[in-house]
């Protein structure tokens, strides 16, 4: 079972939808035609992750979109239309207030889920939104078979209970849609979460000049048959834009699953007092 991700590094029209829509659509096409089954978008798509813009700040109900927007549904129509999964990242408007959220949309062109940031960064521009409460794993169809698919954003990446969280419901697919400066710590982290995981992690980042790019993908396959250490990066993006294309042996991470000791398998929860218990 290999499948193809497509970490879509691209530039967004900070607070133009219509511009984000036409080109990420664009992208999408051209993502299909390199032979994409999973297409990964860059945090808060449809704008641009402008949350330091004063115009969004004061009037964030005219940018926020829901599911039934036309922007979430021509993405559904896409999907479908191509025959592929598409995460799509955006401000998401909820009674609650605004969420920064990706959809997974499968290859019929229907949401299997809408996961909202858990950790927003409350010491930023971040402020204005409210944090999801749960983290989400599905199974996701594709052309080869299904997979179960998780995902965090941006700086859930730095809290080691995000990934426990989907390796606990058993996830095998993490993406992660990024608006950072990437530098070798922050990707440090994501690869200790494939390595501890024994998770497959497909990141997205904006280039340059939004930021700096370097989108990554890691296959969670730490070791070889022969216990000795490998590269688990499977495609490394420059700063440019571009899409960044990696192939995913999924039927090898679940062998491998079944005979390394990493993931649940040897956890203690009783053991872990201050975890459990600290709010």
């Amino acid at each position: 079972m290999n499948i193809k991700i497509a970490l879509l590094q691209i530039v967004a029209h900070p607070l133009d939808q219509t511009s984000n829509l036409t080109k990420g659509i664009d992208y999408c096409h051209k993502a299909q035609v390199l032979g994409a089954d999973i297409i990964v978008f860059p945090e808060m798509w449809n704008v641009g992750y402008a949350l330091a813009n004063p115009k969004l700040q004061q009037n964030w109900q005219r940018y926020a979109i829901d599911e039934n927007s036309d922007f979430i549904i021509s993405y559904k129509a896409t999907a479908k239309q191509l025959s592929v999964a598409i995460a799509i990242t955006y401000l998401e408007k909820t009674p609650a207030g605004p969420c920064n959220s990706v959809s997974l949309i499968d290859m019929h062109g229907d949401i299997i889920f809408t996961y909202r940031k858990v950790h927003t960064c409350k010491f930023s521009h971040e402020k204005l939104l409210v944090p999801g409460n749960e983290f989400i794993v599905k199974s996701l169809e594709t052309k080869y078979g299904e997979l179960n698919v998780g995902a965090m954003i941006c700086f859930d990446r730095e809290f080691p209970e995000s990934a426990r969280e989907l390796t606990l419901q058993n996830v095998e697919l993490i993406l992660v849609p990024n608006a950072c400066p990437l530098d070798h710590n922050r990707l440090a982290q994501l690869q200790g979460r494939a390595f501890e995981s024994m998770a497959a992690i497909a990141m997205t980042n904006y280039p340059e000049p939004e930021f700096n790019g370097k989108s990554i993908v890691y296959d969670g396959m730490a070791y070889n048959k022969d216990g000795c250490a490998r590269d688990m990066v499977r495609v490394a993006a420059n700063e440019e834009e571009g899409i960044y294309i990696s192939d995913l042996d999924i039927a090898a991470l679940r062998e491998y699953r079944q005979h390394e000791v990493w993931g649940s398998k040897h956890r203690r929860p009783s053991a872990y007092h201050g975890i459990i218990n600290h709010n």
